[in-house]
């Protein structure tokens, strides 16, 4: 059962926790999370966020940013991740009600980019267009991007992502609007706000409701052009990782026996990186 595979994967890395020396973490919510838990979390621990994504996949021409791109005549609110409620999809939806005609004013269109997934008996595509029928805009659905065309595709100018996420850890869909300078609005969720200089929370975070979420919109339309860059320097956050990778320690390793060799190699990669083994 799914909660039986819950279970095994928490018992797994709990059990991988303990016996750590010394733990890396993405942000400070895993580990007070942990500790919440009663975890034995090792003493030695440190916090460094992911480094930039990998850019390796082609640019479709279609969605290629044109350096002499004309604006469009208003903002273009794009709901960029998975089309599904756990990333917030119900939240943007009531939020778009409120939308009042001054607003709509302001408004090129609605997109929605992310991933077409089942909802019951009907699906994303389907869902969305019987609850933006009545909007009065412009309504698109994209479900058919990688993530580099999906990151072309929210460079456009005068584009507003909303990232109106339920439950999230470290989202790379933050991150990269973050380090490539996408007007954006996210949940307040998770470790968001670890990624987002403090400064800057009162205007790109909102609590994950459809009034707090239409309120930020609101004021974003009129003030589009906030860009806080990450909380963290990519070279900062590398050298962070070079320093945690390559530190001396004091363990002692075992030789191996080059006459009866080891017969099991293992190759560690993830999603759609398999070209890297």
């Amino acid at each position: 059962s799914l909660f039986l595979m819950q279970y095994l994967q928490i018992s797994y890395h709990r059990s991988g926790t303990s016996f750590s020396k010394s733990g890396w973490f993405l942000v400070v919510l895993n580990v007070d999370w942990m500790l919440s838990k009663h975890w034995n979390v090792p003493e030695e621990r440190h916090v460094i966020l992911n480094c930039e994504p990998f850019q390796g996949f082609v640019t479709r021409d279609d969605v290629t940013v044109k350096i002499n791109e004309k604006p469009a005549s208003g903002v273009e609110l794009v709901f960029f991740g998975r089309l599904e409620t756990r990333k917030g999809l119900d939240i943007f939806l009531r939020a778009l009600r409120k939308l009042s005609d001054e607003d709509k004013e302001s408004i090129s269109g609605v997109t929605f980019l992310g991933k077409n997934v089942t909802m019951g008996k009907t699906d994303s595509f389907t869902y969305i267009m019987n609850q933006t029928k009545n909007l009065g805009l412009a309504v698109n659905v994209i479900s058919d991007y990688d993530r580099t065309n999906a990151n072309e595709y929210i460079k456009r100018k005068n584009v507003l992502v909303i990232i109106p996420s339920l439950v999230e850890n470290s989202p790379y869909t933050v991150y990269e609007c973050l380090i490539n300078n996408v007007n954006f609005l996210a949940s307040n969720v998770g470790g968001i706000p670890e990624l987002i200089p403090q400064e800057h929370h009162a205007e790109v975070l909102f609590i994950p409701t459809p009034v707090d979420l239409y309120g930020k919109i609101h004021y974003r339309l009129k003030n589009i052009n906030i860009k806080p860059g990450l909380a963290e320097s990519q070279d900062n956050i590398k050298e962070a990782w070079f320093v945690a990778v390559e530190r001396k320690n004091n363990r002692a390793f075992k030789k191996i026996d080059e006459a009866n060799s080891p017969l099991v190699s293992v190759c560690i990669t993830h999603f759609e990186r398999h070209h890297l083994l």
